[in-house]
Order: C-alpha cells, then sequence, then structure tokens
C-alpha cells in the first residue's frame, strides 16, 4: 500500500490523485479515507458503478461525476484562483475526457467553462465561443476523431493551448493493425531523423 506523508502532500496543496483502474473497492476506499484524514480533497479517476457506490457509503461528501468516471471528497473546497479554465471538446464523444479534465481543475481550485461540440466541422460554433475564449487563463482542448481542434484554436487564441487527444479513439486507431503498423513505422523513421 502507499505511504502518503503530510510534508509531501503540503508540498504542491493538492495530493496525488488515486487513479481506480485496476484497483478493489476496497482499496480505493483505504487509500481515499488516509487522503481524507489528512484533510485533503480526494480525487478518484477511472472508477465505474461499483468503486463509486463504496465510495458514497464510506464518505459523505462523496460526489459521482459518472460522465467524468471520477468522485470527488471534499471537507471544504480550496479556494477559488483568479479566473479560468476553459475545457474545450469537438464532440459528445470526447465527453468523457473533457469532463474528467474539467472536474480535476474545478478540485484543484480552479473555475471551470465547459465549451461542448466546437469541432471544426461546425467552425462557426467555435467562433462563435471566441469571446469567451479569449479571456480564459488556459484552454483544455479535448479532441479524438477530429484532432484538429486544438491546432485550429492555437491559431485564434493568445492564450495557452493544452492538446488533450480522447485516448478511446486514439487506442481504437491503434487495434487496427494497419495503421498500428503505419504509426510504428512513422514514428521509426521521425526518430531515425532525430525528430523528438
Amino acid at each position: 500500500m502507499r505511504r502518503w506523508t503530510p510534508i509531501a502532500l503540503s508540498a504542491k496543496n493538492f495530493p496525488e490523485v488515486i487513479f481506480g483502474a485496476g484497483k478493489t473497492s476496497e482499496q480505493i476506499v483505504k487509500i481515499a479515507d488516509k487522503l481524507f484524514k489528512l484533510n485533503q480533497p480526494v480525487l478518484v479517476t477511472r472508477i465505474h458503478a461499483e468503486h463509486a457506490r463504496a465510495l458514497r457509503k464510506k464518505f459523505k461528501q462523496a460526489v459521482h461525476h459518472p460522465v467524468a468516471r471520477c468522485v470527488t471528497i471534499e471537507k471544504k473546497p480550496l479556494p477559488k484562483s483568479a479566473g479560468f479554465i476553459a475545457v474545450v471538446c469537438a464532440g459528445t464523444s470526447d465527453l468523457p475526457v473533457a469532463e474528467e479534465a474539467a472536474v480535476t481543475a474545478e478540485i484543484m481550485g480552479n473555475c471551470v467553462e465547459r465549451v461542448h461540440d466546437v469541432g471544426v466541422a461546425g467552425l462557426h460554433r467555435l467562433l462563435a465561443r471566441m469571446e469567451l475564449l479569449q479571456t480564459a487563463n488556459v484552454i483544455v482542448a479535448v479532441a479524438g476523431m477530429e484532432g484538429a481542434l486544438p491546432s485550429v484554436l492555437a491559431g485564434l487564441v493568445s492564450r495557452p493551448v493544452i492538446a488533450r487527444a480522447d485516448e478511446h479513439w486514439l487506442w481504437s486507431e491503434l487495434r487496427r493493425p494497419r495503421r498500428a503498423a503505419r504509426h510504428v513505422k512513422q514514428l521509426r523513421q521521425r526518430l531515425d531523423r532525430g525528430e523528438h
């Protein structure tokens, strides 16, 4: 079992996030309980319904975020920092990853504005939200099949843009043998040319 110390936790004002995938409900509850007893906000990601039920049974403050596949537990929310983070996603299939980013940012003391369904296939929807996006401290852009969104956003705003691929799309692409072989070949060619 992982050991946390108050010194390590206070260094960054937020504990490590509990990655729920591959853990039993009992393991997750035990880790969350240790963090909670240290008066730390708790974020458990990549959970399923059984994990959420166990956490809600143990902690009355537990909030299940089903779309994000997360649970948050707070005794007292962290003070909110100035400004906001815009979490932008191209389409509905990107919502789980976008919501995970939004919930993570919120529990870490940030205000979040969610901007959904603004993929570049419907550029007019993205352009209609530019006033909001230009005032964000930072933009997290989530796009799977429509991977152009982060690049288009970076060209339109004067704010930092963090690109976040939707791993469901990425892994579905890599599961296809021909595409996987092509990706590996392209990566090898780039490495051979000294590109990183």
